[in-house]
């Protein structure tokens, strides 16, 4: 996540006005992040995800001894 976000610690407030700053004074770092994150964010689209899911299910179908059943 490290290249769509800053990242702070817990409960480090002074970390967090420090990243804030850098954000507020620097909308080149803003830009980068928003792209970065929108570039992370459609790995988890929903049709993306549909497709591993039934890429999922063809492997364990095909690896497992259970025979499916048919209607």
């Amino acid at each position: 996540w490290e290249d769509a976000a800053l990242l702070v610690p817990p409960d480090d407030e002074s970390a967090l006005r420090s990243a804030l700053a850098k954000l507020i004074n620097d909308a080149d770092l803003r830009a980068t992040l928003a792209h970065a994150a929108h570039q992370r964010a459609l790995l988890f689209s929903a049709e993306r995800m549909v497709d591993r899911y039934r890429a999922l299910y063809r492997h364990l179908l095909q690896n497992s001894t259970l025979t499916a059943v048919t209607s």
